[in-house]
């Protein structure tokens, strides 16, 4: 009898439809073999907490230049409220997150997140970079993964 996948839920947090598909491409190349992979994607910082609050991800990707916010907002507002929802998602629901952004490395606001979030990656990113950064969200998240 062939054992049941764990199931992981993962969100990405991003405006880019083919950017989402790249990563949920290179995430199930990498991972389906071992877990049963389920992705959603949305890009409004309110629709992302409420996924966290109701307890419905396993693992978020961020693109942190591409989250809406209740207004149009320049980008470092946008990475400001962006940075508040990542440390929300990690203080207040331990769930795994993966920021990634585009912006410049030298900002504060891209040293804050790098604290903040479990792994951040610069994009471009390498495919590596990413499997690797999930791989980490996943051993995070393993005691949660076991109770389902």
């Amino acid at each position: 009898m062939q054992e049941q996948k764990k199931q992981v839920r993962v969100q990405i947090g991003n405006s880019d439809d083919p950017i989402n598909d790249a990563l949920s491409g290179w995430i199930k190349e990498a991972f389906e073999s071992e877990y049963d992979l389920r992705f959603g994607s949305c890009f409004h910082g309110h629709e992302l907490l409420e996924l966290a609050e109701k307890g419905a991800v396993d693992v978020f990707i961020l693109c942190m230049n591409n989250i809406a916010f209740s207004k149009f907002l320049p980008i470092e507002d946008r990475l400001e409220n962006c940075l508040q929802l990542i440390i929300q998602i990690r203080a207040t629901h331990g769930i795994p997150v993966i920021a990634m952004c585009g912006w410049e490395e030298d900002s504060t606001l891209i040293a804050q997140a790098k604290l903040a979030a479990d792994c951040y990656l610069s994009t471009p990113c390498k495919t590596d970079a990413l499997i690797e950064a999930f791989r980490k969200c996943l051993e995070k998240s393993a005691f949660k993964l076991a109770e389902k």
